[in-house]
């Protein structure tokens, strides 16, 4: 009897720590001076930014749903981890559309213009975007781990002229203010001073949005960016191209865009192969691995040399293919 009692005092008491915990936890984790003490750069520039008449649980709490359930548990294990240290910095957040709404409501369904641009932000709501993909900046500035601003790369996919107008007036006013897109931007390397060296920086995808499909064939004298099957053929169009560019034309060059070491990256061996390459081909075999090698050679290749030649090379047993395995035992 003694120990039946004694084991429910011990459940009961481990039940009421555990409660007082996840109290605690509840209280503290509403608190933005506790945050501190682990989002010490996140504090300090919400308590200077538009927000700061915002809890930390305002934006980041989850909300609906079972919410009621992983809040609690979130909440307590972020104390646990505050408590003990067990955290790696950064530490990022997830916030959800309707936290930012409970606020900005009024907004989702008017149409704003700011900065030249004009938009409804219900429309990008519908189509999937959250809030902060253009503006999870807002509370935390430059302690933001990874920021993001409203890019016109995010608005292209849907702006394609069939599931969204791609008419430039659609979304932009006539007086464009472009200070804020010069600054910070991948406009602003694909278009600023040095367009001709860093326009293949960007999204070359998005091109199109403004640039007619011929726009790049002017000066690359292909269509850009490359098809999707374009590895299995660039080795061809790398031959015919060195053969057909002049050593000038440098737009019109493989590397007017890539660097040798674009090609080194994979190949692992100078591309296209050097004249006078193949007496020497044995040793570059040995120095980087028939891997390598059959990256672009089908093992029929080597056969054409090594065994159906009238003078053979010498070929170890464990480069030759199947076929040229039966036809060295058939002779």
């Amino acid at each position: 009897m003694l120990k039946k009692n004694r084991g429910a005092l011990i459940a009961l008491i481990t039940l009421l720590v555990l409660l007082l915990a996840i109290v605690a936890s509840e209280i503290a984790a509403y608190t933005p001076s506790f945050c501190a003490r682990c989002h010490r750069l996140d504090y300090a520039y919400w308590k200077t930014s538009t927000h700061a008449r915002s809890t930390c649980s305002d934006c980041h709490a989850a909300r609906g749903g079972l919410s009621w359930v992983s809040g609690p548990i979130d909440r307590t294990s972020m104390v646990l981890a505050a408590l003990f240290g067990a955290y790696d910095p950064p530490i990022t957040s997830f916030v959800e559309n309707q936290n930012c709404l409970s606020c900005h409501g009024g907004i989702k369904d008017a149409i704003v213009t700011r900065f030249g641009i004009r938009m409804r932000h219900a429309d990008v709501i519908v189509a999937g975007l959250r809030c902060t993909d253009c503006h999870n900046t807002v509370a935390h500035g430059k302690a933001t781990a990874h920021p993001r601003s409203a890019f016109m790369d995010t608005c292209t996919p849907c702006h394609d002229g069939k599931k969204a107008p791609s008419k430039c007036e659609t979304c932009h006013t006539s007086a464009i203010d472009r200070s804020p897109t010069a600054r910070l931007a991948p406009w602003a390397i694909t278009h600023g001073v040095n367009w001709t060296k860093t326009h293949g920086m960007g999204n070359l995808g998005t091109c199109v949005t403004c640039h007619p499909s011929d726009a790049c064939d002017r000066c690359h004298g292909m269509s850009l960016p490359h098809e999707s099957n374009w590895p299995r053929l660039h080795g061809k169009a790398a031959l015919d191209n060195g053969k057909k560019v002049r050593a000038t034309d440098k737009a019109r060059s493989c590397v007017g865009c890539h660097s040798r070491a674009y090609c080194d990256g994979c190949h692992q061996i100078k591309m296209p192969h050097p004249a006078g390459f193949l007496p020497m081909h044995k040793k570059e075999h040995e120095r980087v691995g028939a891997g390598v090698c059959l990256n672009c050679h089908i093992k029929n290749e080597c056969d054409e040399c090594h065994v159906r030649h009238v003078h053979p090379g010498k070929l170890r047993d464990p480069y030759l293919t199947p076929e040229a395995k039966r036809w060295l035992k058939d002779e």
